[in-house]
């Protein structure tokens, strides 16, 4: 998710929304 984060900032904050949700 980190290495996700930082090629796309927008998919990363996305990406941690939904893992936070888990």
């Amino acid at each position: 998710y980190f290495m996700f984060f930082i090629s796309n900032p927008l998919l990363g904050l996305l990406e941690n929304k939904i893992s936070n949700y888990h």
